[in-house]
């Protein structure tokens, strides 16, 4: 999964950006 394609909350790698 790429973190691009992920929305802002990322809650796979539990970062929020």
């Amino acid at each position: 999964m790429s973190l691009k394609a992920m929305p802002a909350c990322d809650s796979i790698s539990g970062e929020v950006k």
